[in-house]
């Protein structure tokens, strides 16, 4: 079966927050199935109705000239930063848990891949007649083989080993020295140049003005 924003939506509900210790902290990626906006918060599109475009901004309490063009309506709310409202994030978040969505295409800070890796590592390495009733028991035996030691482990390679790097990376700064630049005035400018001009050779001969 493959999944959706509605199963995963009652896996969250009947199997993931009765088992959850109080004011857990979920790591969540940005599957599309993990990020349906609650109703109502998602911004209209240039191909919305100016009607609903209208809506949405005083929703926000946007003062605008009613008389503005489509346009130029949508120009306003594209202006506004406007934060995405996930359904399961406000579900979660009415249990006294808190949700950390991860940076776009960083899977690599949730340690559940690490997991995902090591029980595809299991089953190919055990699959040897690849058939299905034979995968499906692998795959269950893989996961009776994760404990929690196994995310201990997991949690702390991202931890150690994963952020630090990221971190130093973004600290990484070209020294740059000071700069100091003296504005002058034009007579001065031309002044020096002048001087300049005239220290070129290695002698400077005496002018007698008529």
């Amino acid at each position: 079966m493959e999944m959706n924003s509605k199963i995963f939506e009652q896996w969250i509900e009947k199997q993931l927050v009765p088992a959850l210790p109080k004011k857990s902290l979920i790591v969540m990626d940005n599957a599309s199935y993990h990020s349906v906006r609650v109703e109502g918060t998602k911004p209209p599109t240039s191909n919305s109705r100016k009607g609903d475009m209208v809506d949405f901004l005083n929703k926000l309490g946007v003062e605008f000239d009613m008389k503005k063009t489509k346009p130029k309506i949508y120009e306003i709310i594209k202006s506004k930063k406007i934060d995405p409202v996930y359904k399961v994030d406000e579900f979660l978040k009415k249990k006294g848990h808190e949700v950390l969505r991860l940076p776009p295409y960083h899977c690599e800070f949730n340690p559940i891949e690490l997991i995902w890796g090591n029980l595809k590592g299991f089953v190919g390495q055990e699959n040897s007649t690849f058939k299905q009733n034979d995968v499906k028991s692998l795959i269950q035996k893989g996961f009776e083989q994760i404990n929690s030691t196994t995310w201990f482990n997991s949690c702390n390679h991202v931890k150690n080993n994963i952020e630090p790097k990221y971190w130093q990376n973004d600290a990484i700064q070209d020294e740059i020295q000071k700069i100091i630049i003296h504005i002058e005035s034009d007579s001065e400018i031309e002044s020096e140049s002048e001087n300049d001009d005239l220290s070129d050779g290695d002698e400077t001969e005496d002018y007698e003005w008529p």
